[in-house]
C-alpha cells in the first residue's frame, strides 16, 4: 500500500501503489509481442517483475529527487531483500524506534532532506526479530528464489532482465497517461518521459511510441502541443524506421 512517490509529489489523488505497479508490471509480461515473446522465460519475467521493488516494502520509494546516490540506493533495497530471504540483519540496522522517519514539516523537501541523511549510516529499519524466510521457517528455497531474481533484474544482464526493466518503464509511462486522462488536460506529467530513453529492446520501443503518440493526440485535441516531455517524443518518435 506504499504510494508510488512520483504520483505523491504531484498531488495526485489515491496514486498507484508499489505493489500495484509490480502486479501491473507482471501482467504486462504475459503480453509480451512477438517475436520477443519466443526468446524469452516468460514465467521468469513475471517472477522478476514481481519482486524487483520487493526491498521497497522497508526503504520506500527512492527517486532522483531524494538525492540519494545509485549505489545508495541499491546497498538499502539490498540489505532489505537481504532480511526479507534470509532474516539476516545488517550489523548496522535500526531498531523500530531509532528508524521511525521525523514528522514532515515541508512537504517534498523535508522527506528529501530526511532520506538523504547521512549514507553511511542512513539505511532500511528491520522491525521483525527475524526475516520471513530465513532459516528456520521452512521457506529457505523460496527465499533463495525471490533473492536471485531480484539479482538478476539488479544486474541487468540478461534478456528477461532487460525486458522487464523495458515493461517497467512502459507501466509508468501508462500510469502517467491514465492520470493525465483523468485531469482531463490539467495535470501535465511530462517529466516522467525521459524514461523512454533508456528502453533498450525494440519490440519494447515499438509499444512506447504508441503510447507517445496517443499522448501527442491527447495533448492536440485540447489545444496544448507544448507540453512537458514533447522534445522527447519527437526525438523517440523520429527514430522509428532508422
Amino acid at each position: 500500500t506504499t504510494p508510488r512517490e512520483g504520483w505523491r509529489r504531484f498531488g495526485i489523488p489515491n496514486p498507484e501503489s508499489i505493489a500495484d505497479h509490480m502486479y501491473r508490471m507482471s501482467i504486462l509480461t504475459l503480453l509480451a509481442p512477438e517475436p520477443l515473446r519466443s526468446k524469452l522465460d516468460i514465467p521468469r519475467c513475471t517472477l522478476l517483475a514481481l519482486v524487483h521493488d520487493m526491498g521497497e516494502s522497508l526503504v520506500g520509494d527512492i527517486t532522483p529527487m531524494d538525492r540519494v546516490s545509485k549505489p545508495e540506493k541499491h546497498r538499502r533495497e539490498a540489505e532489505a531483500m537481504g532480511f526479507l530471504t534470509t532474516g539476516i540483519r545488517p550489523h548496522h540496522s535500526k531498531s523500530v524506534e531509532e528508524a521511525r522517519p521525523a514528522p514532515e514539516v515541508d512537504g517534498v523537501e523535508g522527506r528529501s532532506s530526511q532520506l538523504a541523511g547521512s549514507e553511511a549510516n542512513n539505511g532500511p529499519s528491520f522491525p521483525l526479530s527475524h526475516g520471513l524466510l530465513g532459516t528456520g521457517t521452512g521457506c529457505e528455497g523460496a527465499g533463495e528464489m525471490l533473492r536471485s531474481a531480484w539479482d538478476e533484474y539488479e544486474a541487468d544482464e540478461t534478456l528477461e532482465a532487460h525486458f522487464v526493466h523495458d515493461v517497467d518503464k512502459l507501466e509508468l509511462m501508462l500510469q502517467m497517461m491514465e492520470y493525465e486522462r483523468r485531469g482531463n488536460g490539467e495535470v501535465d506529467l511530462g517529466e516522467f518521459l525521459r524514461v523512454v530513453q533508456g528502453v533498450k529492446l525494440e519490440e519494447m520501443k515499438v509499444w512506447c511510441r504508441e503510447v507517445l503518440r496517443e499522448r501527442e493526440q491527447f495533448w492536440k485535441e485540447r489545444g496544448k502541443e507544448g507540453v512537458t516531455g514533447r522534445d522527447v517524443a519527437e526525438r523517440v518518435l523520429s527514430e522509428e524506421g532508422r
